[in-house]
């Protein structure tokens, strides 16, 4: 995905969280839009357990898979959102969430909220992903 494909399926999946939904932008299209260039396969969001419950009764039938993946330790929703996987998750172990770290901004005219670069490499860290932590320490000492 390029900035535009994740501005544009952003535009279409903001509308269905009320304003006091906990959640972020995760993983590589976090630090895309932060201003790491990295390939983004798909749109991933983290929300908190409310949020995912009321994500999934407003989005019904537009849900292609709704499962738990216990290798990962996480619950997902999976759509398809102008021709992109969009995974909406929500951790097991709710020390990966963060939702008390985001940070909301202005992205290319919309409100979008982002895990800042320091906590989504503690992120990587803990689920060893260590080349995204290796991308990101490369990209801060800039």
């Amino acid at each position: 995905m390029e900035k535009k494909d994740i501005h544009n399926v952003l535009r279409e999946i903001i509308p269905y969280f009320d304003k006091e939904d906990k959640w972020r932008v995760e993983g590589s299209a976090n630090l895309k839009i932060q201003g790491i260039e990295t390939y983004v396969k798909d749109l991933d969001l983290v929300v908190s357990l409310e949020t995912f419950r009321k994500l999934k009764k407003k989005l019904g039938n537009k849900i292609l898979s709704d499962k738990f993946i216990p290798d990962k330790g996480k619950f997902v929703l999976i759509l398809n959102i102008k021709g992109f996987e969009v995974e909406i998750i929500r951790y097991y172990d709710q020390s990966l969430e963060m939702l008390d770290r985001i940070l909301e901004e202005e992205w290319w005219g919309i409100r979008v909220r982002i895990l800042p670069l320091k906590y989504a490499r503690e992120v990587y860290q803990k689920v060893g992903m260590i080349e995204k932590v290796q991308l990101i320490d490369s990209y801060t000492k800039k």
